[in-house]
C-alpha cells in the first residue's frame, strides 16, 4: 500500500491540475514506482507533478499521462490553460470587490470534486431568467457546478454566516443583493470577468423589470361649487 499523499494547499489553476493529475494516475491503478518504471523519470520528479506546488514542465506531463493512458491533446490543453495562471494567485474581483480564496488544505474528496467541475465545462449563466425565480434557480445550480459544497462550507467560502447563506438558496420570490451575488460567485470560484459580468446584467436586467414607477398622481376631481 503506498504512501499516503500529503494534500495540495495551494489554490488557482495550477493546484486544480495537480488534483486532476493525482485523479488520472489514481484511476489508472499506479503508484509512483509504477510510473517511474513506464516514464523513466525520478521518484522526485513525479511527486512534484502531482504535489501542486509549481506546474510541471510538459514534458513531464506528457510523460505520466501517456502512461496512464489519457488524452494527450485534452492534458495538452489543461497544461496551457494552468500555465497562464501559474504566478501567485491574485485576489478574485467580482464587480467592485475583491475577494481572495482561502488557502486551506483540500481533502481528496473536495479536489475531485474540482476535477468534476472543470471537465464538466464552464459555469451556469442566467442568460434566460426572467424573474427573481428563474435567477435564484440559477444561483442553485451554480452552487452544485461548484461541487455542491454543504451551505457551511460555502459559508465560509462567502465569509458570510451559514444561516445567511442558507436562506440565500432557498429563497425564490426575490434577488439577492448584490453584495450577497458577489460572494456567491467568488465562493463558488467563478474568477471569468465576462462570465461575473453577465450574472451581474442579469441581476441589473430583472431588478429593473421589477421596478415599477409610481404612478403619477392625477388631480381629484372637485365638484363644482353652486353660485
Amino acid at each position: 500500500m503506498g504512501r499516503a499523499k500529503k494534500p495540495i494547499t495551494r489554490p488557482g489553476r495550477v493546484g486544480n491540475l495537480a488534483g486532476q493529475v493525482r485523479l488520472l494516475v489514481d484511476e489508472a491503478g499506479l503508484t509512483l514506482r509504477d510510473l517511474r518504471e513506464r516514464t523513466g523519470m525520478s521518484l522526485g520528479t513525479l511527486s512534484n507533478a502531482q504535489g501542486g506546488d509549481e506546474l510541471p514542465t510538459w514534458n513531464v506531463l506528457s510523460k505520466i499521462v501517456t502512461a496512464c493512458g489519457g488524452d494527450l491533446a485534452d492534458w495538452r490543453t489543461r497544461w496551457e490553460n494552468a500555465s497562464e495562471f501559474s504566478r501567485s494567485p491574485a485576489p478574485v474581483r467580482v464587480g467592485n470587490t475583491e475577494v481572495l480564496a482561502p488557502a486551506s488544505a483540500m481533502t481528496r474528496r473536495e479536489w475531485r470534486q474540482m476535477a468534476l467541475r472543470e471537465l464538466n465545462g464552464p459555469p451556469p449563466i442566467p442568460i434566460t431568467a426572467q424573474n427573481a425565480a428563474d435567477f435564484n434557480d440559477y444561483m442553485r445550480r451554480l452552487k452544485i457546478w461548484a461541487g455542491d459544497p454543504p451551505v457551511r462550507e460555502l459559508a465560509y467560502r462567502m465569509q458570510l454566516s451559514s444561516s445567511t447563506v442558507g436562506d440565500l438558496m432557498r429563497r425564490r420570490d426575490r434577488l439577492p443583493s448584490l453584495e450577497a451575488l458577489s460572494a456567491l460567485l467568488a465562493g463558488c470560484g467563478v474568477a471569468d470577468d465576462n462570465v461575473v459580468r453577465e450574472w451581474l446584467f442579469a441581476w441589473r436586467r430583472i431588478k429593473l423589470s421589477d421596478y415599477k414607477a409610481p404612478r403619477q398622481l392625477r388631480p381629484r376631481h372637485r365638484p363644482s361649487q353652486s353660485a
